[in-house]
């Protein structure tokens, strides 16, 4: 194996995780002493460079081929060493595997044609033959490389990198009978192993905490037999037994088949055969909890389960994409299998008619329009195009957090994030103001600053004690035990958490403030007064606020969230569904 040129293909410079010490160095005996790893330290020390240790040795030479791994023209002449050095030769292709098409042309009621050609045509059949295969052969191999070297992998450390790459030029296709993949050997015409994004990046990532003295983080569906045998592969850091491991039991959907959305809706009726259900899902990599038995038969003794299966290449509904929990009477979790169990793009308009089955579809309006706005606005955004002040209002959940269904955050979310250039000019369309109203510093707050881009603390009392002109706080702000803190401007909003805790002397919230997060008013004892146009967004509590006498009915109703009041008031306000009183 020729090492240089595997150094070649993975020197991009660190820019979001940390050096993993030693790594390579430990795992590659070979890689310091190397010719090309000389060669490379002898040209740094000409530059007044000094690597000397086995590690930086091996960092000055990624360094030196990092400028030529950015280049086009670079980066082209790389793919034609990689095919040349890896891809079989037609030469190289053993008569066995001729032998083989021999007996398929005889099960096919084709081997007469075979037999009939003279070795001439033969060995054209082999050569147009070969070229076919083999390329398929360069093409599954240069995905790896365009793979790697594109920014869906900058999480990727060059370490790991070189490790995954230095592996997979070693293996072919998974073997489902053998549940491996094989070794790739001299003169095969297999592909090398499909690329599995989700399967890579839980294999980066458990690597990453295994160096920062972590264990791995598991799915809910990954048996403590399979965490094991995973722990196993690890700890000898076997690239090819993980990544086998994961082509199971993270089994992805292929991309065609994503967009296959014809299929059928099964109900699996409470208390029914956990197994029933279990056997459909187990190994799909959809990362729910119910492909465990034990969690299906507690989720089946609560309610019905419905799963809506896709179909697959032979157009049999066995792909599970949606599932529906129930709990009694009531839907409790609705889950997919994109990342964090959130609905995937294609099964958006398959999830709004089922759910119009259901008596209490309203609650899950709102999340379908934020899932269909993240998938608007992240085509928007690939194509280049500007967002309008609503769009980036959303974006930046400014006016409320952006809804999801899975069992976190749809990282869709951050992403339209991560993707804007320039924040400071997204500010200044959302609230239609220049750059100088814009605050990041606590420090730069003025009495014209309209918008400040961070967090408040205690000691930040008297930015907003006696202010006039209304600000937002993009940001959390707590203000903990701060007796000194007594009043805010109107019109004030806060677009993160306010906790304004043990704060005695807040004697009223003043009007037209909006709270678009949760808001804590434990222990103001001098606060009486809530003006009716206040906004509430999410959680609020009032308890220990023993001056308080009145609440607006329009503070009461609000939809989502609860309001937490003190006990003096429950005869007052217990017929509102959404008050709880301590």
């Amino acid at each position: 194996m020729k090492i240089s040129l595997l150094i070649f293909i993975f020197c991009e410079l660190l820019l979001y995780f940390p050096h993993m010490e030693h790594f390579l160095d430990k795992k590659y005996p070979d890689l310091a002493g190397s010719r090309e790893v000389y060669r490379a330290a002898k040209k740094a020390r000409k530059r007044g460079e000094k690597p000397y240790k086995r590690d930086e040795l091996i960092d000055s030479y990624i360094a030196r081929l990092g400028t030529l791994f950015r280049d086009k023209r670079g980066f082209t002449h790389l793919k034609r060493l990689v095919a040349d050095e890896y891809i079989t030769k037609p030469e190289d292709i053993p008569e066995g595997y001729w032998a083989l098409q021999e007996k398929i042309m005889e099960k096919q009621d084709r081997l007469s044609g075979w037999q009939n050609m003279s070795e001439e045509e033969k060995n054209k059949f082999k050569r147009e033959n070969s070229k076919d295969v083999l390329s398929d052969q360069a093409l599954s191999l240069e995905r790896w490389v365009d793979f790697l070297a594109s920014p869906d992998t900058d999480y990727i450390s060059d370490d790991l990198k070189y490790w995954i790459f230095r592996s997979i030029v070693k293996m072919q296709e998974f073997d489902k009978e053998t549940g491996e993949f094989g070794k790739h050997s001299k003169g095969t015409v297999k592909l090398f192993p499909e690329i599995n994004k989700k399967a890579l990046k839980f294999i980066v990532e458990a690597m990453l905490n295994k160096y920062a003295g972590k264990k791995p983080k598991f799915e809910l569906d990954i048996q403590e037999n399979e965490q094991r045998d995973f722990e196993k592969f690890l700890e000898k850091e076997d690239f090819a037994k993980l990544y086998a491991w994961a082509a199971v039991l993270y089994s992805p959907i292929p991309e065609r088949l994503l967009k296959v959305t014809e299929g059928e809706w099964r109900k699996f009726d409470r208390g029914s055969d956990p197994n029933e259900l279990v056997k459909t899902i187990h190994g799909k990599g959809t990362g729910w909890c119910t492909a465990g038995i034990n969690k299906a038969t507690a989720e089946l003794d609560e309610g019905d389960f419905y799963v809506y299966y896709s179909k697959d290449d032979e157009g049999n509904a066995t792909i599970p994409r949606i599932t529906i929990r129930k709990g009694g009477n009531d839907i409790i979790e609705v889950c997919g299998i994109a990342t964090k169990q959130n609905i995937d793009e294609f099964m958006e308009e398959v999830l709004t008619e089922k759910l119009d089955e259901f008596p209490e579809r309203e609650k899950y309006r709102k999340k379908e329009q934020h899932l269909k706005e993240l998938r608007r606005l992240a085509k928007k955004q690939k194509k280049g195009e500007e967002f309008t002040k609503d769009e980036l209002v959303f974006v930046y959940e400014q006016k409320e957090r952006t809804q999801y269904f899975g069992n976190e955050k749809d990282e869709r979310i951050e992403e339209l994030k991560k993707g804007r250039k320039n924040k400071i000019a997204d500010y200044c369309v959302m609230y239609d103001c220049t750059p100088e109203q814009i605050a990041t510093r606590p420090e730069e707050i003025t009495e014209n600053t309209i918008v400040y881009w961070g967090n408040l603390t205690q000691k930040d009392t008297n930015i907003l004690n006696n202010r006039k002109n209304p600000i937002t706080i993009d940001g959390n702000a707590s203000f903990y035990g701060n007796t000194s803190f007594t009043s805010m401007p109107e019109g004030i909003v806060f677009n993160g958490n306010a906790n304004f805790e043990g704060c005695s002397s807040l004697t009223a919230i003043p009007k037209g403030a909006s709270f678009n997060r949760n808001a804590y008013f434990f222990n103001c004892t001098s606060l009486a007064e809530i003006p009716e146009e206040t906004i509430f967004k999410e959680n609020v509590s009032f308890y220990g606020c023993t001056s308080l006498r009145e609440v607006p009915e329009s503070v009461l109703k609000k939809e989502e969230g609860t309001i937490t009041l003190p006990l003096h008031l429950k005869e007052k306000y217990s017929k509102f569904p959404n008050v709880r009183f301590v």
